[in-house]
């Protein structure tokens, strides 16, 4: 059985469908029950140990994907429900692992996790040393470092897969929609605010890359690092608007001011490229497939 903590959110529905598709028998742990025939929907809550240990306890858990978390913003406004939900929620979960024999715990981190790196303008790899500049960022490292070592202790598989800024359709959110306008704006037209200002460089992924590179994490017989940066692009926002703008007449794209914090411009994604033989989809051409699909 193989769970998937979050599996109710933006690419934790995919993955879990993707999986399911594949033949793996698989469960979506969320706060809601998710109306589905493809896969088990069950509902717990990553802070209340008790109620994931029944899970653990009712079916053979081999291995975790662990997407459930609050996001950057919301980290920031509510600092001790993120370090429940993010550092605690994460811990309690390790301990189950190890304590009811789980072979593969991966962790859905972020780039954030690295930090932005002034003065680096070249790709940054899983080597380079890692300076969190915010407090979401610093969640996500320190669950990498407690994965880490109580996967030694606990002799199960710790992976920790950081993504970019995720993009593609589906329900905007409060606090960044043009990740999502970008996509569900192409048919009918309308305004896109990208909220980064026009000389920024941001790091981007399709949901649906993001799932697939997970999903290879979970089918990998064996694993050769601990961490892993999942594939992305990096856009100039100049660059994004003006795309999207060709691509649909009924576009209309402004930018904000906001700078780019907490990540580095250029990541490099080669280490799980290179290991896995994966070429993830060109966003211009998810750009294009989606627009296609909607006539």
């Amino acid at each position: 059985m193989i769970i998937v903590t979050g599996g109710n959110g933006y690419v934790g529905k995919a993955l879990c469908q993707q999986l399911a598709k594949s033949g793996k028998e698989v469960a979506s742990v969320s706060r809601n029950v998710y109306e589905t025939q493809d896969y088990k929907s069950l509902v717990a809550d990553v802070t209340d140990k008790e109620s994931l240990e029944v899970i653990f306890d009712q079916y053979p858990v081999d291995t975790v994907v662990h997407l459930a978390s609050m996001l950057n913003t919301a980290s920031c406004k509510n600092p001790d429900r993120a370090v429940k939900i993010n550092v605690i929620g994460s811990l309690n979960l390790l301990e189950l692992c190890r304590d009811k024999g789980v072979n593969r715990f991966i962790f859905g981190s972020s780039f954030n996790a690295i930090g932005s790196l002034p003065g680096i303008h070249s790709p940054v790899d899983e080597t380079e040393p890692c300076q969190p500049s915010e407090f979401y960022g610093e969640t996500k490292r320190f669950v990498e470092q407690l994965g880490m070592n109580m996967s030694n202790i606990g002799g199960f598989e710790f992976l920790s897969a950081r993504m970019a800024v995720i993009v593609g359709p589906g329900e905007p959110s409060p606090n960044s929609a043009w990740r999502t306008d970008m996509f569900n704006l192409l048919k009918h037209g309308g305004d896109i605010n990208i909220t980064f200002s026009l000389d920024e460089i941001v790091p981007l992924a399709h949901y649906q890359d993001i799932a697939d590179s997970i999903k290879i994490l979970v089918d990998a017989e064996k694993i050769k690092e601990s961490i892993y940066h999942l594939p992305n692009e990096s856009w100039l926002v100049s660059d994004l608007a003006a795309y999207l703008e060709n691509l649909s007449d009924s576009l209309n794209v402004t930018c904000g001011d906001r700078k780019l914090e907490g990540i580095p411009f250029f990541v490099s994604c080669s280490r799980f490229e290179n290991e896995f033989d994966y070429e993830p989809v060109q966003l211009k051409e998810r750009l294009v497939l989606f627009k296609e699909e909607l006539n």
